[in-house]
Formats: structure tokens, sequence, C-alpha cells
């Protein structure tokens, strides 16, 4: 019981005294006289088996990867495209499988690692089809409004960019390329797991419980992302049965 009244403290000063719901992704609709041709009619999102994938060290382990952020990355890449094809009569599929959302979590870090397999499908024809790694690292720090939650969704925020950018040059025929800032986002595993820390560690700090003291210690552990990029490749005209 004495931990837990001392980690809560340490937790609450250190920025991650939050249950980590995502901050919401926004994307002002561009200024530019480029026509978007196409809009989205459906974007779907699926998940791998036990794509959420989340270790904490010397902090609760909140803010798995949920239906909730399912649903935020859906609105909020589905809201960017079609926000700037608002006279579009064509339109096209959006495929994506997550299959792997891991965070590793301490009283002061975050760091996270998403694998992201998806495609475009344009009147039964995929028209592009790619794999890309998203992962974010930095401190938690509630007093700098880094709190969990805004860890994730900087997380989200890469997810989402990189689907909206892709999807805006196909229906741009490719006058628009990069729409958005597309930040923490790498075409690699090898790039993003070099670009992400080996390893997090806890701060260690003091508190008190009636007239005693209490040290609770730092503590490390590995995030492992290296281990955590095998997956299995979606083929997705056997997926969404276009043979």
């Amino acid at each position: 019981m004495r931990k837990v009244v001392v980690l809560t403290g340490i937790m609450f000063l250190a920025g991650c005294g939050v249950t980590g719901t995502a901050s919401k992704s926004e994307y002002p609709r561009l200024t530019n006289d480029i026509a978007v041709t196409k809009r989205v009619e459906n974007l779907t999102v699926i998940t791998g088996k036990d794509a959420s994938d989340n270790a904490s060290h010397g902090a609760f382990n909140w803010g798995a990867f949920s239906d909730e952020d399912v649903a935020a990355i859906k609105v909020a890449a589905l809201d960017a495209i079609n926000n700037n094809a608002p006279s579009a009569k064509d339109s096209f599929n959006i495929h994506v499988k997550i299959h792997k959302y891991a965070q590793v979590i301490t009283n002061a870090s975050y760091a996270s690692f998403v694998i992201v397999d998806w495609c475009i499908e344009d009147n039964g024809v995929i028209v592009a089809d790619e794999v890309f790694y998203a992962g974010h690292s930095d401190e938690l720090h509630l007093l700098k409004g880094k709190s969990l939650g805004w860890a994730k969704g900087v997380t989200n925020d890469a997810v989402v960019s990189r689907l909206v950018n892709q999807a805006i040059s196909y229906s741009s025929q490719g006058a628009i390329t990069t729409a958005y800032p597309e930040n923490h986002v790498y075409e690699t595993a090898e790039q993003a797991v070099a670009a992400l820390p080996k390893s997090l560690t806890s701060v260690g700090a003091f508190g008190s419980m009636g007239s005693g003291f209490y040290y609770v210690g730092s503590s490390t552990g590995k995030t492992d992302f290296k281990n955590k990029s095998v997956y299995q490749k979606v083929d997705w005209a056997t997926q969404l049965k276009l043979q």
C-alpha cells in the first residue's frame, strides 16, 4: 500500500498520472487549388492478434491500444481525406491492418512502435500497397503538457498522417505528395528500431506516509522493438477476395 501511494504521487508529478486517452488528430483543409478528384467511400481498420502490447516500469500499465484508438485513427483519416474532396463524385476504399501497437511506459518516459499494413483499392483493383512503421519516444511530464495521452496521440497522428498523405497523393494523381507533416514515420523496421530507444528508465523518488519516509527506486526495462517487428504481410487481393 505504501508503494502504491508513493508511485501515485510520482506518476502525477512526472506526467504519467493519466489513463492514456489519446489526444485527437486535426487536419485543416488544404488551401491550394489542386483538385482532389476522389473521396474515400470505405475505410476499414482491423488489428492483428495480440496487436496491443504494453509494458510499464515504475508506472501503472495504462493507455493500451484499444478499439477507441482504432475508431479515432479511422475517423481522423477519413475526415482529413474527404474534407479535401467535397465535390468529388468518384471514390476509392482504404483497408488497414495494424499488426503491432507496442508501447513502453515509465513514470518519466514513453516509446511506441507500430506496424501498419494497408492498401488502396479502387474499383476492385489494388492501386497502392505498403507496410510502414510509426514510432515515437519522449519524456512524460504533465506540467509540460506531455502526458501519456499526448504521447499516444502523437503516435496515432503518425499513423494517420501517412494514410492521409498517400491517399491524397493518389486522389490528386500525384500533384500533392505531402499534404500534411509526416513525423515519426519509417519505411522499414530497421529504421524505426534504430531511431527508438533500446530501453527506458523510470525515475526514483522519495515519498512519505504518516511519520515514515520511503523510497521507490528507479527501474529499467528493454523496449524490445526489434523482436516485436515480426509480422505476416497481408495479401490484400486474397483478403478482399478480388481475384
